[in-house]
């Protein structure tokens, strides 16, 4: 048994973000066929965001690829259509600024009993790694917003 921000899990197995399209039907099936500990839905952002022109993906050596998608994705509303998934869903969000990742948050919470901040992916200027010197910033609005208790303990406890 694992615990994370007050949530039990059976074993560690958590599907990472980007590892499933936001495809609602082929998540809810891959929650019924493998019953993993949790989802992490694909990043969102607020509003959708179309992906980068192509090439998206070039090859660098022998079986050696580098992509950069460009974070595309449908929105954050498409949580909404995440209903009667049995695994719980961990949301990951991203932005341009600190109200655009606070707006995700607001809707992603309705459906996660997590929310990741992906402050990480180098694929679309001005996002990810991009927030690494507002990350602290983003972490206490984002707190102040939630309602769910266990996910504020826990988002706060990162910032203290």
């Amino acid at each position: 048994m694992i615990k994370l921000a007050g949530y039990s899990f059976s074993d560690p197995i958590i599907i990472a973000s980007g590892g499933l399209p936001n495809v609602p039907d082929l998540v809810r099936r891959v929650c019924k066929e493998y019953r993993p500990s949790a989802i992490t839905i694909k990043t969102v952002t607020f509003n959708p965001l179309a992906p980068h022109r192509a090439p998206t993906v070039i090859k660098v050596g022998d079986s050696c690829y580098i992509n950069a998608i460009g974070m595309n994705n449908p929105g954050a509303n498409i949580i909404n259509e995440f209903r009667d998934i049995e695994c719980p869903l961990i949301g990951s969000i991203t932005g341009t600024d600190i109200d655009e990742i606070v707006k995700a948050a607001e809707i992603v919470e309705k459906r996660s009993i997590i929310i990741e901040i992906n402050a990480s992916s180098p694929n679309r200027p001005g996002m990810g790694m991009h927030l690494l010197d507002k990350l602290s910033d983003i972490v206490k609005n984002v707190a102040s917003m939630v309602k769910n208790q266990y996910l504020l303990n826990y988002l706060q406890s990162l910032i203290l």
